[in-house]
């Protein structure tokens, strides 16, 4: 019995891949697509084989970029939204203050009037 063996084309023009199983010895003739004769691409000869993944490499760099970019604007957003808080932090303890002396003035003021 002889051994099937799968061919693989791709067409120049339009990218498209064609898939011819030979069997034994047999002649091959050129496969054509759109006019023109197809080029083999490069197939595993088991196909029942898989093949080897390969793990895609990562680009740390534009990540590590963007994210330091991302905590440099966090931190001086933290900061404003500190500073804003400690202003008006201030300003109403300086409020508060003014309102005690002004009601410790009162004060004073009704107690000498009643003497």
């Amino acid at each position: 019995m002889a051994t099937e063996r799968i061919v693989q084309y791709g067409c120049k023009v339009c990218g498209r891949r064609i898939e011819v199983t030979r069997t034994g010895d047999v002649y091959e003739e050129p496969v054509y697509c759109c006019g023109l004769e197809t080029v083999e691409a490069s197939v595993p000869s088991a196909p029942s084989a898989p093949a080897a993944k390969k793990k895609a490499v990562k680009k740390a760099a534009p990540k590590a970029k963007k994210k330091a970019v991302k905590k440099k604007a966090a931190k001086k957003a933290l900061k404003k939204t500190a500073a804003k808080k400690k202003a008006v932090k201030k300003a109403v303890k300086k409020a508060v203050k003014k309102a005690v002396k002004k009601a410790v003035k009162t004060k004073k003021k009704a107690v000498k009037k009643r003497k």
